[in-house]
């Protein structure tokens, strides 16, 4: 079996004609704020609305560092 360590070897990414699952990057702060400040999308998740877009950059951050530390 292999360790968590093996999931950061590249960061895999998955496309079909549809979607796209990738690696967050900085550049889709303005996206993910505009999807996670809707207290519709976020009622049934493990997040609070963002309020504004310096805080789905803060997250975006935040999960960049997780990854680098290969613990997100």
């Amino acid at each position: 079996m292999t360790g968590y360590e093996d999931y950061f070897k590249p960061f895999p990414a998955f496309q079909s004609a549809r979607l796209l699952l990738r690696a967050l990057k900085m550049s889709d702060a303005a996206d993910l704020y505009a999807c996670c400040r809707d207290p519709e999308v976020s009622r049934y998740s493990e997040w609070y609305p963002h309020p504004d877009l310096a805080h789905s950059k803060a997250y975006i951050a935040w999960m960049l560092s997780e990854y680098r530390r290969k613990e997100g």
